[in-house]
């Protein structure tokens, strides 16, 4: 039982000890916990569907509508992922303009000493109505988040969805 009580005595004065110490130096940084690059993961899009979306005189009219899911992933340098921020945009179209738009912003897939700390930003244009959504979403990741984080990552995506019911999209960091 004393040797329980030690090691308890003993881990919480490490927990302590990093508590107080700060963000460690980037070269203190296991390599298996830094980001050393990123990967832009396929995009997900699912089949073409129709819904029926009141027109401007409040009658029900039929609309193609449209999802599209994109990602992007923090690596180390052994080539894992650390974690992946994910947008997903459901739009819905006429061919004269966009007739209904959402969009969402998520992360999964997270490495030991990774936290997800939310959707940072979302810009917005157009939208039902118009004759483009476009929507850009930025999130924020923190590596070991005791005072402050150790390592921080801000990646976006970004989608512009059209009338037509194309779209394009990009994705950085």
């Amino acid at each position: 039982m004393r040797g329980v009580r030690q090691l308890s005595v003993l881990a919480a004065a490490i927990s302590v000890g990093a508590l107080f110490a700060g963000p460690a130096a980037a070269d203190e940084i296991p390599s298996e916990s830094a980001i050393a690059g990123y990967e832009v993961g396929p995009t997900i899009t699912t089949r073409e569907t129709t819904m029926d979306i009141p027109n401007a005189t409040g009658i029900p009219a039929p609309s193609k509508c449209k999802t599209q899911e994109n990602t992007i992933s923090g690596k180390n340098s052994l080539g894992q992922k650390l974690w992946t921020f994910h947008q997903k945009v459901r739009w819905c179209y006429n061919g004269s303009k966009v007739t209904h738009a959402e969009s969402s912003g998520w992360a999964t897939g997270l490495a030991l000493g990774w936290t997800y700390k939310g959707v940072q930003s979302t810009e917005t244009r157009g939208g039902a109505g118009q004759s483009a959504y476009h929507v850009k979403r930025t999130g924020k990741f923190c590596l070991v988040p005791y005072v402050s984080c150790a390592q921080e990552a801000y990646p976006w995506i970004s989608h512009s969805a059209t009338k037509s019911g194309t779209i394009g999209w990009s994705r950085g960091y």
